[in-house]
Formats: structure tokens, C-alpha cells, sequence
């Protein structure tokens, strides 16, 4: 039997492996230049820490808020400076013809290429004052101890208000919905995103136990019975629950894969209800029920 997994996060699971990339790539340099230094490696470990600087910074870019955007600068023009000050974003969009976008990612890589060139000038006065260790040793084991001490200033840009609703409340409030509208003992179809929580408040439905985890469960091929007995699920599931089910609960950002078979003719919508169970734009729930 054949079965191809479909997984969606796998690139970010992967990334709770970093750190110990980072603590791997420090231990094998120390025991490298345990007892012989070398000034080319010397060297392009000052060039990864200043790239690792400018690629953190850079990919922090979307946490750069107004305090970064509108500090002041004072103004320089015609070859002096001129009275007053102006903000960082003004000097970027006017002068370089920036767009917001682009200043984003000029200030946050820019911040990181500073912490870096900080970084490193820590390490080489601490290390010239002591030089109790190899010189790349110890610029790799300030790096890491300064990143961790300024780890906290990773949200100095005002982290971003993703949700003003009350999810919780919005929840219970759909679960209530759900069991005034679905008859007793309905067989329910979920494509309602990743939130199965609602259910929770229609006891007296039937659901296929495979969907409560959307999509990452799903396989391609393997045989039917086999996925089902682990609440996986694949296509031949998929089309079998189509013709059983009684009720459809879609998002409505997923209704266009939905247009051709939910059709006026063979099933009739519900009233939409008030609360969504996300605060994403097209988390809204559209409800179907069969026509007998």
C-alpha cells in the first residue's frame, strides 16, 4: 500500500530544531580551534555572525511599528544639516522612493546588521582584555549571550492586535447556533477550518471523527478502511461522506471549491450566523442542509 502524507507545517516543525543547529555549529567550532587557530575561519565567522544578523533582522520586519518608523532623525540636506528633525520612514520614502514594504525590511535588516557589529566589538574588547580563548571561540559565545539578553527587544516594534472579538465567547455563541439549526441525529460534513470547537455544543450530531483535524490528516491513496481506523482520510473518504452527510458547515473562503456541488437545486442555505469562529478575513461559517 502506497500512502503520501500531505502535511502543511512540516518546514515549520522543522524549525523548532534551530536552536540546536546553533548550539551544534558553536560546540564543533570550539573543538576545531581547540588547539590551532586559523584566520580565514577567523574571519568567516565575523562574516556569518554579521549574515545571521542581517537575516534575523530581516525576517522580523513585520514587527516594525510606528516607535521605529516615526523616530526622529535629524534633517540633512545640500551637504549640512538644516533645523528641526524628521523620521526615518519620511527620509526613506522621499529620499530612496521607498514603500512602506521596503522601509520595513531597510530598518529591521539595518537594526540587525547594528546588533551584530555590537555583538562583535563586545567580544573583541572582552576577548583582548583577557585572551584566555581562541578569538573565534569567543566571538560565537558573546554573540549567543548577547542575542539572548536582547531577546526581549525582538517586540520593541509593537507586536500586531491580530483579534478584537472575543474568540471564546464567539465559539460558545456558535455552538449554540449550530444546535437550534442542525436536526437531531444529522450526519455533518466539516469544512469549517481548523476551529471544530462549535461542535462541541451539537451533541445529538453525527461528525466524522477524521475532519476534527481539517486537513492534516489527510493522505493521498492508501486504503480507505486502514486511514479510517487511525481517523485519517482520503479521497474515497472524502466523495463517501459527500453522499452521506445531511449538513454542510463550509468557510467561506473555501465556498469556491464548494460552488458546483452545494447547488440551489439539491440543498438549501442557512441564515448566516453573527459570530465567526476566527478573526481572519473569510473564517465565516456558511451552513448547508440536504434536500430531501
Amino acid at each position: 500500500m502506497k500512502v503520501i502524507v500531505v502535511s502543511f507545517c512540516f518546514s515549520n516543525y522543522l524549525a523548532f530544531f534551530d536552536p540546536l543547529g546553533i548550539l551544534f555549529f558553536s560546540i564543533s567550532l570550539a573543538c576545531a580551534w581547540k588547539h590551532k587557530s586559523n584566520r580565514l575561519l577567523q574571519i568567516l565567522v565575523v562574516f556569518i555572525i554579521i549574515l545571521f544578523s542581517i537575516g534575523m533582522g530581516f525576517s522580523l520586519f513585520e514587527q516594525v511599528g510606528d516607535a521605529l518608523l516615526n523616530f526622529p532623525t535629524p534633517r540633512f540636506s545640500e551637504g549640512r544639516f538644516q533645523p528641526g528633525t524628521t523620521t526615518i520612514s519620511s527620509i526613506l520614502k522621499y529620499g530612496l522612493d521607498f514603500d512602506l514594504l521596503q522601509i520595513k525590511r531597510f530598518i529591521s535588516s539595518a537594526l540587525g546588521l547594528g546588533i551584530g557589529f555590537i555583538s562583535l566589538f563586545i567580544a573583541f574588547w572582552l576577548w583582548r582584555r583577557e585572551k584566555k580563548t581562541q578569538l573565534s571561540t569567543f566571538l560565537i559565545n558573546t554573540y549567543l549571550i548577547t542575542g539572548f539578553v536582547l531577546s526581549p527587544l525582538l517586540h520593541l516594534g509593537e507586536s500586531k492586535i491580530n483579534c478584537q472579538q472575543d474568540i471564546i465567547l464567539a465559539h460558545e455563541n456558535l455552538g449554540k447556533y449550530l444546535s437550534q439549526i442542525i436536526p437531531p441525529d444529522s450526519l455533518v460534513y466539516w469544512d469549517g477550518g481548523n476551529a471544530f470547537t462549535p461542535m462541541v455544543y451539537v451533541p445529538n450530531a453525527r461528525i466524522f471523527p477524521p475532519q476534527i483535524n481539517d486537513g492534516y490528516t489527510y493522505h493521498i491513496g492508501g486504503d480507505p478502511d486502514i486511514l479510517y481506523y487511525f481517523s485519517h482520510w482520503n479521497a474515497e473518504l472524502d466523495q463517501r461522506w459527500r453522499n452521506e452527510a445531511d449538513i454542510f458547515i463550509i468557510e467561506a473562503k473555501r465556498f469556491a471549491n464548494w460552488k458546483d456541488f452545494l447547488t440551489p437545486q439539491a440543498f438549501q442555505e442557512f441564515p448566516a450566523p453573527n459570530d465567526s469562529p476566527a478573526c481572519s478575513k473569510g473564517a465565516e461559517l456558511r451552513i448547508f442542509q440536504r434536500i430531501p
